[in-house]
């Protein structure tokens, strides 16, 4: 058991699970660091060429989740079944492969990593496996990449 505050309030967690998510914490705080990997993208032209580009029309909610990611080095994207996830996560991915960004996709679990390849036509992975460092040997080559960004 591990006790600690979150947002000022006395909290007690699980030993593993506190870890766990204190270390996520940490990775995408690296993450965060450092220079936007794309240059600044005119979201007013984007979101009308992704739109001709795909035949769908954008909600509003959408175009503005396309504003922030677009402004994002890293971006959560949640919600039910139904909801636009797939077409708002295509819509970025198709504005930034435009750019020439390499692109990284992380879901929370293999089967939710193997939908999102499906359909994305981007390799997806499980977010934990990406996000995992051991204390000796630190962030892998490949996750030291993403890192720099």
């Amino acid at each position: 058991m591990n006790a600690d505050q979150v947002e000022g309030r006395d909290c007690v967690f699980l030993g593993g699970l506190y870890h766990a998510e204190r270390a996520i914490a940490d990775r995408l705080r690296i993450l965060l660091r450092g220079a936007m990997p794309w240059k600044s993208i005119d979201v007013e032209k984007a979101i009308p060429w992704v739109e001709a580009r795909t035949g769908l029309a954008l909600a509003d909610s959408q175009k503005t989740a396309i504003h922030a990611a677009l402004r994002s080095k890293l971006m959560v994207i949640t919600g039910g079944p139904g909801v636009g996830k797939t077409t708002l996560v295509n819509s970025i991915l198709r504005i930034l492969a435009a750019k020439k960004v390499r692109l990284l996709l992380c879901a929370p679990t293999g089967r939710a990593a193997k939908r999102m390849t499906e359909t994305t036509g981007h390799e997806a992975r499980q977010s934990i496996g990406f996000l995992r460092s051991t204390p000796r040997r630190g962030l892998p080559e490949e996750r030291r990449k993403f890192a720099r960004l």
